[in-house]
């Protein structure tokens, strides 16, 4: 009994561990081309979202892949939350698709006559050289393991008749009509939970069913329970995310809740209608028909209904988990937030571009507190305006440090070779603007060092260094639009950026010869031109990490 017992755990493992494989290896021979489904995501027609939602998680054979995919999405603000959940809609229907392949491969047919075949000839394709075979062998062993683990699985269960009194136990347990329901319900929650797969759990539910350790109805609610069980993990992990990942993850947790508590009031002619519909199979085939039927009438009926109230369930989740809004200068992850959550390499990377974006942005703001405390005579405003430097050095350090973690997680989801081209840049871009806000406390530190001497710049000297500040600004703005151009796909040409710099070079080179020219005035003087020449450096290095 102990043996067979360790058998079925192990079985599973195996089935969760190929169902994970399987979507591994889809997602890295599809790539990039997961991306053609954003077109049908973005469209205004409900059902195109919800068949494009349907498409990946198909491909995918998981609806948590597809949801971690649409948390991205939304939190890139390439859809938005209404149209993300018509997407995770879909996704509940397209991961049904591998409850009726097992149905029919595991079932309907004798496992054992191809099932290691379809190891032998997933382990060669991944023996290959070119990298879409092998990602593609990759998916065929993953699914191969998904048979072998389900014939063991089914060898593991004793039939009922060698265990009557367990037998008679667990048949008292499903006795108890609506509570039994709600019961079962909650343990496959949990189940799928655990496994972190609902696909897993409903093949589990099959194997019970066709062996007669369970009803079907006792079955179908485990299946239900399942849907909810599988969306707990991306709510926690959606938790750290940043403010549109956590309204995305709990829509797919209300689907499927709202889902189950609808179906409960129609309990009994749901499932005599799947028992119908699964009737005609062969008496071993109907039982795992039935639950296919049930797992795919269920996402089918819950999105029917549910999709007339996707506007008004996207206000309330919003309003929901709403932050309050940040200061101007704190720091915010807009896109990434805590680094968690990474969805495909190509979507997460648009996701990186877009935070630096915010990140330079931040940058920008931090940088115009120069003018206003190079031009402060008040002691005490100045100091707000010094610390307002240095708050911005503080906010670049922490953007660059989790974009940088973030860009860690992508990379090990094996990007392709232009995807990996991609990040390199980006940890450059980061890395530039993190020198940017050192340029402003860099700044801040020569503005004091200047007033604790009781030293002043001349008007003369002010007229300037605004000038400069003048040439940098239009810097800043250039580099902005030029990252929002980049992020969004269609930067080509940065001959605007090479002009800002040559600007500020001219300037700098202008303005430092002059004040050469004024050394030797006196000593206060030079201490003054000295600092005045620092600022012009420091404004200049400014210029050659933007470019």
């Amino acid at each position: 009994m102990l043996l067979q017992i360790l058998t079925l755990l192990g079985s599973l493992a195996l089935v969760v561990f190929g169902m994970d494989f399987l979507t591994s290896g889809i997602q890295r021979y599809f790539g990039e081309r997961l991306r053609r489904f954003e077109n049908w995501m973005k469209s205004s027609a409900p059902f195109k979202q919800i068949l494009s939602g349907a498409g990946i998680s198909a491909l995918l054979q998981s609806s948590s892949a597809t949801t971690l995919i649409v948390i991205s999405l939304v939190s890139a603000a390439s859809l938005t939350l209404v149209q993300g959940i018509c997407v995770l809609m879909g996704a509940n229907i397209g991961t049904t698709i591998t409850a009726w392949l097992i149905a029919f491969l595991g079932f309907a047919t004798d496992l054992k006559a191809y099932a290691f075949i379809v190891v032998g000839v997933g382990f060669l394709m991944t023996m290959l050289k070119k990298t879409c075979i092998k990602n593609l062998g990759q998916a065929v062993l993953g699914l191969a393991l998904v048979l072998v683990g389900l014939i063991f699985m089914k060898n593991s269960v004793p039939s009922t008749d060698t265990v009557p009194a367990t037998a008679t136990a667990l048949l008292s347990m499903t006795s108890h009509g609506f509570w039994s329901v709600l019961a079962f319900m909650f343990a496959g929650m949990v189940v799928a939970f655990l496994l972190q797969s609902s696909s897993a759990t409903v093949i589990f539910t099959m194997v019970l069913v066709s062996l007669g350790w369970i009803s079907f109805p006792i079955g179908a609610a485990m299946v239900v329970g399942s849907n909810i069980g599988t969306t707990v993990s991306p709510n926690f992990i959606a938790r750290s995310g940043g403010v549109p990942a956590r309204p995305t993850a709990l829509a797919h947790t209300v689907f499927n809740v709202a889902g189950a508590v609808f179906l409960l009031a129609l309990w009994g002619p749901f499932t005599r209608l799947c028992l119908t519909l699964a009737s005609p199979a062969a008496p071993a085939f109907s039982g795992a028909l039935g639950i296919a039927c049930a797992h795919t009438l269920f996402n089918v009926l819950a999105t029917c209904i549910l999709v007339w109230f996707r506007k008004p369930m996207a206000r309330m989740l919003t309003c929901a988990v709403a932050d309050p809004e940040p200061q101007e200068g704190d720091f915010n992850l807009k896109f990434i937030g805590s680094g968690r959550i990474v969805g495909t390499p190509s979507i997460s990377i648009e996701q990186a571009y877009k935070e630096c974006v915010n990140d330079a942005c931040t940058a920008r703001d931090g940088f115009r507190h120069v003018r206003l405390a190079l031009n402060e005579k008040d002691p005490d405003i100045f100091e707000e305006h010094r610390a307002k430097l240095v708050k911005c050095e503080e906010v670049t350090d922490r953007f660059e440090a989790e974009v940088a973690a973030f860009l860690n997680r992508v990379s090990a989801c094996s990007p392709s070779e232009g995807e990996a081209g991609e990040i390199k840049v980006l940890y450059r871009i980061i890395g530039e603007i993190e020198s940017l806000g050192d340029s402003c406390e860099n700044i801040s530190r020569l503005l004091v060092r200047l007033r604790v001497r009781n030293l002043e710049f001349d008007g003369e000297m002010s007229a300037k260094l605004n000038l400069l500040l003048d040439k940098v600004d239009d810097a800043f703005d250039v580099m902005v639009n030029n990252l929002k151009l980049a992020s969004e796909g269609s930067l080509s040409d940065i001959s605007n950026a090479y002009a800002a710099e040559d600007a500020i070079n001219a300037t700098r080179n202008s303005l430092r010869d002059e004040g050469i020219l004024t050394i030797g005035k006196g000593d206060s003087h030079f201490l003054t031109v000295n600092y005045y020449l620092d600022m012009l450096a420091e404004l200049e290095a400014m210029g050659d990490f933007m470019i």
